[in-house]
């Protein structure tokens, strides 16, 4: 590589990958090749929740992005569970509204303190 006179590469010899850009961000195919760019640009894409990388010229050839996808980020072991954890699940695993919880709330004014109180 050459260098400037200041001693920095020059600009001609950067990969356009190097040189990428975000976008934006798009809600339709239609939207993301109507952004221009050059290979390495990229965009989110709104509607579908992920980002496309622009990986040739031109931009405004459809497979010429490249949807980014990503795993999904299942928890590995709850209480023994494994995969998605939600709300529901959270609950089963206390026993909540399933007549044998061992949770207890307070209900009323004399039952109800504050969470370091000690009901003891």
């Amino acid at each position: 590589m050459d260098l400037d006179g200041g001693g920095k590469i020059l600009a001609a010899q950067i990969p356009a990958e190097a040189r990428a850009s975000f976008r934006g961000v798009t809600y339709s195919e239609a939207e993301t090749i109507a952004l221009g760019g050059e290979r390495g640009d990229w965009c989110t894409r709104g509607d579908r929740g992920t980002d496309f990388r622009l990986i040739a010229n031109p931009a405004s050839v459809p497979t010429n992005w490249l949807e980014a996808t990503y795993p999904a980020s299942q928890v590995s072991s709850v209480n023994g569970g494994t995969g998605a954890v939600d709300q529901a699940a959270g609950g089963a695993v206390i026993g909540a509204g399933t007549g044998n919880s061992n949770l207890s709330l307070g209900t009323t004014s004399s039952t109800a303190v504050r969470g370091d109180a000690n009901s003891s």
